[in-house]
C-alpha cells in the first residue's frame, strides 16, 4: 500500500512536471522509471525512484533554466555527459540527461547518439497518459537500446540489481510484437554488444522465467548459460549501485572495486571488459 501511494504521488508529480515543461515549449522524454513501470502488470507495485528526462541540447539548457529555481538542492553538473541532478521541494530527484552515454566506449556512445537523434528528429515516441497530461517516451525500437545500454553501464561501472533486468524483461514482453528484431540485431552488432545481449537473454530465461518467444535474439547454448550464471552471481553480490556492499569507502577503494569488478567481468566478456576498462580509465 505504501508503494502504491508513493507511485500515485510520483505519477502526479511527473504529470505536473511535464505540464510545466510543455507550457514553456520544452520537449522532453521520460526515460526509465515511471515510464518503464507502465510495462509491468501492476505499475503501482514497482518501487519508484528518480525522474529521468532526456532532452536534446537546446531543450536541456532550457529545462535547466526553468527547473533550477524550483530545486531545493542541486548536484554538480557533468557537463561532458550533459547530466544534472536536482532535488525538488517534495524530495523527488529530477535528473536531466542531454545524452544516454554509457561511458564504456566511443563506439557504443556514438551509436546511442544516433538513436537519440532518430528519436528527436523523426519524433519516434509513444505516449503515456498520466492524469490530463501526455507523457512522451521513446518509441520501442529506440527505447530498447536506451534500456539495455543503461543496464550495461550499471553492470560494468556501478553494480546492477534484479529490478533493472526485470524492467528490461517486462519491456520486451510488452512490446514483443512491435520491436523490429532485424533492426535491433543490426544495432547491437554495430555497437559490438551482441554477446552481452545473448548472455543477459540467457539469464532472463534461466533465472527469471522469461518466455522464449518474447526474448528476441535468444540463442540456447551452454556458453550463454555459463555467462548468465556468472552475471547472476555478480548481481546478487553487488546489487543496484552496489548497495549490497559497504558504502563508506574512499575514492581509492571505489576505484579498486571497479578494477576488481572488471577483472571478474573478463571471465564473462573477455574482450569487451578489457576494452571498456581501458576507455573508462582514459576518460
Amino acid at each position: 500500500m505504501q508503494i502504491e501511494q508513493q507511485n500515485i504521488a510520483m505519477n502526479r508529480f511527473v504529470a505536473e512536471l511535464f505540464s510545466k515543461l510543455q507550457t514553456e515549449n520544452i520537449n522532453a522524454l521520460l526515460v526509465k522509471g515511471q515510464g518503464i513501470a507502465q510495462c509491468h502488470e501492476r505499475p503501482l507495485w514497482r518501487a519508484c525512484g528518480d525522474v529521468d528526462l532526456l532532452l536534446d541540447a537546446v531543450n536541456y539548457e532550457c529545462a535547466k533554466n526553468v527547473l533550477l529555481p524550483l530545486a531545493v538542492s542541486v548536484e554538480s553538473e557533468y557537463k561532458i555527459f550533459k547530466h544534472l541532478g536536482m532535488t525538488m521541494n517534495n524530495g523527488v530527484v529530477v535528473e536531466l540527461h542531454g545524452t544516454m552515454h554509457t561511458r564504456l566506449s566511443k563506439r557504443v556512445d556514438s551509436y546511442i547518439d544516433r538513436v537519440q537523434e532518430d528519436t528527436f528528429n523523426k519524433h519516434k515516441v509513444r505516449t503515456w497518459q498520466s492524469g490530463d497530461t501526455k507523457i512522451l517516451i521513446s518509441a520501442p525500437d529506440n527505447d530498447v537500446i536506451f534500456i539495455f545500454t543503461h543496464i550495461l553501464h550499471h553492470f560494468y561501472l556501478e553494480g546492477i540489481g534484479l529490478r533493472q533486468i526485470c524492467d528490461w524483461c517486462r519491456f520486451l514482453w510488452t512490446y514483443q510484437n512491435e520491436i523490429d528484431v532485424t533492426l535491433l540485431k543490426t544495432r547491437l552488432r554495430k555497437m559490438g554488444l551482441m554477446s552481452e545481449w545473448r548472455a543477459f537473454a540467457a539469464l532472463s530465461l534461466n533465472w527469471l522465467g522469461m518466455p522464449v518467444d518474447a526474448m528476441p535474439l535468444y540463442s540456447p547454448s551452454k556458453l550463454w548459460s555459463r555467462k548468465a550464471n556468472r552475471i547472476m552471481a555478480f548481481v546478487m553480490k553487488t546489487g543496484n549501485f552496489s548497495h549490497n556492499r559497504q558504502q563508506n569507502h574512499s575514492k581509492i577503494q571505489s576505484a579498486w572495486r571497479k578494477f576488481k569488478d572488471f577483472g571478474r567481468h573478463i571471465l564473462v566478456f573477455p574482450l569487451d571488459s578489457l576494452k571498456f576498462f581501458c576507455h573508462f580509465v582514459c576518460r
